[in-house]
């Protein structure tokens, strides 16, 4: 079956199957380089190069989801570039800034756990954000939070504890079973 065919759903599925197996790499990656490489450069490089894909995409990705060409203005004359308010509207400024601010502090922190930590257990650790956007949704934007939010969370912070748990508490000895 082609991919085109697929409905949306089911696309974007591979396309977030796809980032989290590319993301397992950038990880990867991460940890080998940072033995020579400090992680605010690495960040400094993952910044820049991630930037440029993205301009490019904000380029040549038009609204509707098409890709923008030139040579059929017609068929795009309806479309709209995605990067018509790079800074984004006024009334949005702050926040796209403070996001910015609180993203590069959160890879700070993300990357230098990936050079200090056992891979396995910082990925682990990092996953739990979900668990804390859900409270945040719910102090920030008022959303409820459903007896199962709660249960996966605990779920959730149980698997961590099982994985990297033993690790964090006793850095200096491997768990052996």
């Amino acid at each position: 079956m082609a991919i085109k065919a697929l409905p949306d759903e089911s696309k974007a599925l591979l396309i977030l199957l796809a980032s989290a197996f590319l993301f397992s790499l950038m990880g990867t990656f991460m940890k080998l380089s940072s033995r020579d490489i400090p992680s605010t450069q690495l960040i400094f490089y993952r910044a820049t190069f991630q930037g440029i894909l993205v301009l490019i995409g904000m380029i040549f990705i038009v609204e509707d989801g098409g890709i923008h060409t030139t040579g059929n203005r017609t068929a795009n004359a309806t479309r709209t570039r995605l990067i018509q308010h790079p800074l984004g509207r006024s009334h949005h400024r702050s926040v796209v800034l403070a996001r910015g601010i609180v993203g590069g502090f959160a890879f700070l922190n993300y990357f230098y756990a990936l050079k200090v930590l056992p891979m396995g257990d910082a990925v682990t650790l990092f996953s739990l954000y979900p668990i804390i956007t859900v409270f945040s949704a719910r102090i920030f934007l008022g959303e409820e939070i459903l007896w199962s939010h709660l249960l996966a969370a605990l779920c959730s912070l149980l698997g961590a504890f099982l994985i990297a748990g033993p690790n964090l508490q006793n850095t200096s000895h491997s768990v052996s079973g």
